[in-house]
């Protein structure tokens, strides 16, 4: 560990913070063109950053202490998620966790704080989207193995 890569995966995240929403509204400008409507400008997102940070906070009246640790835990899983992917150089501190099972498990535990932050106030709309975020994955995990089953790929290579 250098410290030439511990100040590029510095630079990485600090480059992966400040150019999300640039890229976020790439995308949106791009998706608007394609629908032949009138596009919101570039930086939009980061006027809504600005305009979301300048909110005040509001918290549900029987909410626990997970509803207001899971987006500071979501937002760690997704800069961490950022850290292990190598972007701008290989040399770098994480990169020893930098693999595909490491990055589904920061995703696998952030979507977990946000279903569980979703049935933790208690109301039906809190359940309802909270219970329908992992379900939807469960789905496709098993859209995937059926694929693979017609595909005759069941993971079974070696037996007889």
């Amino acid at each position: 560990m250098s410290a030439l890569g511990v100040f590029s995966q510095l630079l990485a995240l600090v480059c992966a913070l400040l150019l999300a929403p640039l890229l976020t509204g790439w995308v949106n400008q791009c998706r608007h063109w394609l629908q032949n409507k009138s596009a919101p400008g570039v930086l939009q997102p980061y006027r809504m950053l600005h305009k979301l940070f300048n909110k005040e906070s509001v918290m549900a009246e029987h909410a626990s202490p997970l509803y207001r640790f899971a987006p500071y835990l979501v937002f760690s899983c997704m800069l961490l998620a950022c850290a292990i992917i190598p972007t701008l150089s290989t040399d770098l501190p994480l990169s020893p966790a930098a693999d595909a099972i490491a990055l589904v498990g920061l995703f696998a535990l952030a979507r977990v704080f946000i279903s569980l932050a979703a049935m933790d106030v208690g109301t039906a709309f809190g359940t309802l989207g909270g219970r329908a975020g992992p379900a939807d994955g469960v789905v496709l995990c098993l859209d995937d193995y059926r694929f693979h089953i017609f595909d005759g790929d069941c993971g079974n290579a070696g037996a007889p």
